[in-house]
């Protein structure tokens, strides 16, 4: 993007930078110096680099002179060009739940000394501003456990023939740096798994449609910083399996893909994540037996 403009990066992101110059004045201008200064928190100031400017930490500012680009010994009136700054912004790790609705803002000045004007003192000829914003790293995980977590299953492992065993599905929700709203979570259970209705925490918004399959979990706000300096915002659900002879030997789905869609209001932008579906094969579960996950 060019300065003048709102630029919204994600965190880890690798950013081009390209700056708009031009002399705005009816004189030749000498001894130009175009300055970028970034104000704020959000990039990593050692990947800053520019082939032709000079970046200094103590001030957090770019500088080009004459004595990296020549056309800034005598700018021509109306003359213009471009510069290029490279820089990565911190990542969700560094940034989640401490900078909070980071942003960065961006002044760009191009100064110098008019030529055939009695005035010679330093004048800036064009200046501007621009801002980057961050979007928050928004972020859903679906495990499926048995011996483990809040809500006590039945039934035997590995699972067995036209015998119940019920499940837990895990739903968790990241947000780093931002608040997202009008959040939901949806994904579908195979026909030959039954919805239990048993959810944790049970005041949570959550519906099931027999006809389809489809749960729906309505979260609205996730607060910046859940799942990184905060908990995660987590669902968790009971789910059953009575499997069919002809499963034998297979370790079935438990839940299909789960989608998150949310609303970034900081970043102005929508987000979201999808995960895998889950079988019976229970990684997440610390106390699964290998070889528990197909049917017998």
């Amino acid at each position: 993007g060019e300065t003048g403009d709102t630029l919204v990066v994600a965190p880890g992101q690798d950013v081009s930078l390209e700056i708009a110059w031009r002399n705005n004045l009816s004189d030749k201008l000498g001894d130009a110096v175009l300055t970028l200064t970034l104000d704020g928190d959000g990039i990593d100031e050692k990947t800053i680099k520019s082939s032709t400017g000079f970046y200094d930490s103590a001030k957090n500012t770019l500088t080009w002179d004459k004595r990296s680009v020549s056309e800034f010994s005598v700018l021509e009136a109306g003359e213009s060009g471009r510069a290029i700054v490279n820089f990565t912004t911190l990542s969700s790790e560094k940034m989640g739940g401490k900078n909070l609705n980071p942003e960065v803002h961006l002044g760009v000045s191009l100064r110098g000394v008019p030529i055939g004007n009695s005035d010679t003192a330093e004048i800036v000829a064009t200046e501007s501003e621009g801002l980057l914003k961050f979007v928050t790293d928004a972020s859903l995980s679906t495990i499926a456990l048995h011996d483990s977590g809040t809500i006590t299953n039945i039934g035997p492992m590995p699972p067995k023939v036209e015998t119940e065993t019920t499940y837990t599905i895990l739903w968790s929700i990241a947000s780093s740096i931002n608040d997202i709203s009008g959040s939901t979570v949806t994904a579908k259970l195979p026909p030959y798994i039954v919805w239990k209705g048993v959810t944790e925490p049970a005041d949570e918004d959550v519906t099931y449609d027999q006809s389809t399959g489809l749960i729906t979990w309505t979260v609205g706000t996730v607060r910046a910083g859940a799942g990184y300096t905060n908990p995660f915002r987590e669902l968790a659900f009971q789910v059953g399996l009575t499997p069919s002879v002809n499963q034998i030997g297979v370790a079935p789905v438990l839940i299909e893909d789960a989608t998150l869609k949310a609303t970034d209001g900081f970043a102005g932008v929508s987000v979201g994540y999808t995960t895998e579906a889950r079988t019976t094969l229970l990684g997440d579960d610390p106390n699964f037996d290998e070889g528990d996950d197909r049917v017998v």
